[in-house]
């Protein structure tokens, strides 16, 4: 073998060493982050960031609508099954998820001809499963 060749050699057995140790350390993260439930966090958010993104551009679609409904639920097993589990959105995200909500329910309510509900009394996940499900239904049936 020559110079160069073991040194390629060195190189590749290092990167691939590197590779390997890397690869166990973001698995044992991915694990944690699986247990403490940041995971499913940033997965929901992801989802929600989708939604916001494409209801601000009137392009949503079952797909989308579907996923954050399936993120929702995984939320709310695992909070279930994890006492003290909070799901906590950043201010701005949230307040934009509220005006969103409340527009849609307004513009709703007054195309169909019918009364608003008082949708304060509602949290905001309870009011995003109504808001999605109403969607889903328009969207499948319309």
């Amino acid at each position: 073998m020559t110079k160069k060749q073991k040194i390629k050699f060195i190189a590749l057995l290092t990167t691939t060493a590197s590779l390997a140790v890397g690869s166990y350390f973001f698995k044992k993260k991915v694990e944690k982050m699986k247990e403490d439930g940041t995971f499913n966090t940033m997965v929901f958010k992801k989802r929600l960031n989708q939604y916001l993104k494409a209801a601000k551009k009137d392009e949503l679609t079952l797909e989308i609508i579907d996923g954050l409904l399936a993120e929702l639920d995984k939320m709310n097993d695992f909070k279930a099954t994890h006492e003290g589990f909070e799901l906590n959105l950043d201010t701005d995200k949230y307040m934009e998820l509220q005006d969103y909500l409340d527009a849609y329910y307004s513009r709703l309510a007054s195309s169909n001809h019918f009364k608003q509900a008082d949708a304060n009394e509602d949290n905001t996940q309870v009011r995003l499963r109504k808001c999605l499900n109403t969607q889903k239904y328009i969207l499948e049936n319309f």
